[in-house]
């Protein structure tokens, strides 16, 4: 993949000015949401991948020079592993390894607003990065959860929901996975840690285990509800 992407070589790619790519990304009032909902649609379309589903929770975060674009702040940039003034994306992805080749696909993504931009001080720089005037703050949690219901609105399948550090370690945000049917594997790391002592560890049985204690842990809860079901029907 071409990380090295701007404007100007997407502009070339697509055989356009980068003017006009310019303009439309930035000025031309076009509907992100529609876009994104657009995308899942035609997932759902791909009779291929109607099973196995995973979606991802993540983000990324590009340096800025100053806080003039929107969202810009000191914040933690886990690209570069420090704070530093950048604008952070919360982002959702899809991935359906059925087809031999594998299948991953972005599907949404929500720009970071931290809660300095919603200070009564900088209106004015929320007007000139043209903010717009009824959006509230939202943690970056509250806006993956936001995507997520988006994805159970528009009816894209998937069975298991892969989130990490901030994301899996939000209560939260694994109280409403628990809510949903499948498998939410969140705050990996930690299983990670558990099972990386061991000698001659590869990565494929690092993997095996993490499952099989995912799995074991899902046993548990299944078993515990359903003594609590009984326990229920017996008052």
């Amino acid at each position: 993949m071409n990380t090295d992407r701007n404007y100007t070589r997407i502009a070339n790619e697509q055989g356009i000015t980068p003017q006009n790519m310019q303009h439309f990304m930035s000025n031309s009032p076009w509907s992100s949401d529609s876009v994104c909902k657009q995308v899942q649609d035609e997932l759902k379309d791909i009779k291929e991948i109607t099973n196995g589903g995973v979606i991802t929770i993540d983000e990324t975060a590009d340096e800025k020079a100053g806080t003039n674009s929107a969202g810009a702040a000191k914040q933690y940039n886990g690209r570069m592993g420090k704070i530093k003034t950048s604008q952070v994306g919360v982002l959702l992805c899809y991935v359906n390894l059925q087809l031999i080749q594998g299948f991953w696909s972005w599907i949404n993504g929500k720009l970071y607003l931290p809660q300095c931009w919603f200070e009564k001080e900088n209106e004015k720089e929320r007007n000139k990065a043209k903010v717009p005037a009824d959006l509230k703050f939202k943690t970056k949690i509250e806006l993956a959860w936001d995507m997520i219901e988006d994805v159970i609105k528009n009816g894209l399948p998937f069975e298991i929901a892969a989130f990490d550090t901030l994301y899996g370690r939000s209560e939260w945000l694994r109280k409403k996975f628990r809510a949903l049917p499948g498998l939410s594997m969140a705050n990996i790391r930690e299983l990670l840690r558990s099972v990386m002592p061991l000698k001659n560890l590869t990565p494929l049985r690092a993997t095996e285990l993490i499952i099989e204690r995912l799995e074991g842990r899902a046993k548990s809860r299944k078993s515990r509800l359903k003594n609590h079901d009984v326990a229920k029907s017996g008052m």
